[in-house]
């Protein structure tokens, strides 16, 4: 039981791996699932005043309704914790929140026919936030599999500079702007870019609970999976 003072100690790892046998990713498909996680967004935004109260009471913008889009919520005996939104971005789909704010600096790379995963609207449940800090450390196993399953090259990370240091901790992230308004929400955010091929160097190796096999990426995502051509690829499909 969490908080008891009689069970012993664990490691961080043994932490994680507990917490992986409770916790549930789902993408959500439905209407109902997506109103609530976009009830969760709005509450986790309001929060920290990052947008204006709307009488729905929901948060939602274009980007959850592009091709590209996947959607996830993240449960714990079926009560929605937190959520995520992946966007693979790529020439043939270049929807994305990092497009949209520093599109200057990733259209370049989408016309070298890169493709990038983006990860936005990161929220938790207040209290499950207390209750659950491993979280923050579990969400980010959707993109990663995202990463693996897409065969992107990078990562991208449109975060306030108070989360780079995360990032630079756990992926070896760097950054790649300065700090711009973010689309939709009232922050500012920096651009960080992330090498994929880092997981098979360390990232698995420091983190094992990041690791999944083809069939469970598979299953995560293949409800809304589109493939994203490179500029290249589409160029093969499509000849002049």
């Amino acid at each position: 039981m969490r908080g008891s003072d009689e069970s012993p100690r664990l490691s961080f790892l043994e932490r994680m791996g507990e917490f992986f046998d409770i916790v549930e990713f789902r993408q959500a498909i439905d209407g109902e699932d997506l109103e609530a996680i976009y009830r969760l967004r709005y509450n986790a935004y309001r929060r920290e005043n990052f947008i204006n109260s709307n009488a729905e009471r929901i948060c939602t913008d274009e980007l959850d309704h592009v091709p590209n889009k996947h959607v996830f919520g993240i449960y714990i005996a079926g009560r929605l914790v937190s959520s995520i939104r992946l966007n693979i971005l790529s020439w043939s789909h270049p929807y994305s929140p990092s497009m949209m704010a520093f599109g200057d600096i990733v259209q370049p790379w989408l016309d070298q026919g890169q493709i990038f995963i983006d990860p936005s609207r990161f929220v938790t449940d207040q209290e499950a936030s207390i209750q659950f800090p491993e979280l923050p450390m579990a969400m980010m196993k959707i993109p990663v599999m995202a990463a693996q399953y897409f065969n992107a090259n990078y990562g991208l990370s449109s975060i306030r500079t108070e989360h780079a240091a995360f990032y630079k901790r756990i992926f070896r992230s760097r950054p790649v702007s300065k700090v711009r308004k973010f689309p939709y929400v009232d922050m500012q955010v920096i651009l960080l870019k992330t090498e994929t091929q880092d997981a098979d160097r360390g990232v698995f190796a420091r983190y094992p609970f990041y690791r999944s096999n083809y069939l469970d990426r598979r299953l995560l995502f293949r409800e809304n999976s589109v493939l994203p051509l490179s500029r290249t690829e589409n160029s093969m499909v499509h000849p002049a």
